[in-house]
């Protein structure tokens, strides 16, 4: 969109200045009847708006200048599309990694805590529209610490996640650490 109001002040310099205007590929019938299809109607009004200008007909530059500004006007403030239902979206890009509200620490299972063992357990996990945690799965094992990293993960809470204002399901990943 920055893009096409860059493109859109240029030509509007363009076509207000008192330099000359090249000549247009299209004829002003051609490019009337593109205008009525609105995946082209920005540039078409452009094109309009140049080949008026180079006829000295002033007004109407100015008319077809102020329809492509209207035309960006609407495009940014069409709501975004619709998110598909129920399909979890990753972390990345416009989706921020939530702030968890709730910790809860693993239990050092025994038998690892006898031998003193340490390591690490990588899970992934869903955290729907109210941040709440479900279907936790483990990623990366770390044998005697599998089923205890699940068990204290799904008890994390986190802020619901927004997108345009709308709370979606995520994807998560996290690393779960014991040491004795």
């Amino acid at each position: 969109m920055k893009r096409a109001l860059s493109s859109l002040c240029a030509f509007a310099l363009l076509i207000l200045s008192s330099g000359p205007i090249a000549a247009q590929r299209s004829t002003e019938s051609d490019l009337l009847r593109q205008l009525q299809q609105s995946s082209t109607a920005f540039a078409v009004s452009l094109d309009l708006a140049t080949l008026y200008r180079g006829q000295g007909r002033t007004d109407d530059a100015i008319r077809m200048l102020e329809r492509a500004l209207n035309i960006l006007r609407s495009e940014q403030s069409k709501p975004p599309p619709p998110l598909p239902p129920g399909v979890p979206l990753r972390i990345g890009g416009d989706i921020k990694p939530p702030r968890k509200t709730k910790n809860v620490d693993p239990i050092y299972p025994d038998s690892a805590l006898a031998a003193q063992l340490s390591g690490a357990v990588k899970v992934e996990f869903t955290i729907d529209t109210t941040g709440k945690v479900g279907n936790v799965r483990v990623l990366q094992s770390s044998p005697p610490f599998d089923e205890a990293a699940v068990q204290a993960v799904e008890q994390w809470r986190y802020e619901p996640t927004l997108l345009n204002g709308i709370a979606v399901r995520i994807i998560a990943t996290a690393v779960v650490r014991f040491s004795p």
